[in-house]
């Protein structure tokens, strides 16, 4: 998989809510171990388990008001649901990956 990188950060759109900035922030912070499981499975070309896990991201992504990391996510579920989608899953993947290493916790500067 190429490596794509961006300068771009990506806030929760529910940042301005106080009730709800330490989850988001704990989510954030989780999502290193997340991604590793993410590689993990895509190298295993375990698509059950990546097509779990792209699950899980979509539904936080929801909750935690990560509309982008949503979308990807589904992006890669929906990929991994279908047979012989190899490139798809993995451009797919790349993707969430990138999106993931934009999300930052905390309202924009």
């Amino acid at each position: 998989m190429r490596s794509v990188h961006s300068t771009k950060s990506v806030h929760s759109n529910l940042s301005g809510d106080p009730d709800l900035a330490q989850q988001v922030e704990f989510f954030v912070s989780r999502l290193p171990q997340r991604t590793k499981s993410l590689r993990r499975y895509a190298k295993k070309q375990d698509w059950k388990l990546l097509s779990r896990a792209a699950h899980q991201l979509r539904g936080f992504g929801q909750s935690y008001g990560f509309e982008e990391l949503s979308r990807q996510a589904a992006n890669l579920e929906d990929a991994c649901c279908v047979a012989g989608q190899e490139f798809q899953r993995l451009e797919a993947l790349e993707e969430l990956l990138a999106t993931c290493d934009q999300l930052r916790a905390g309202a924009p500067e």
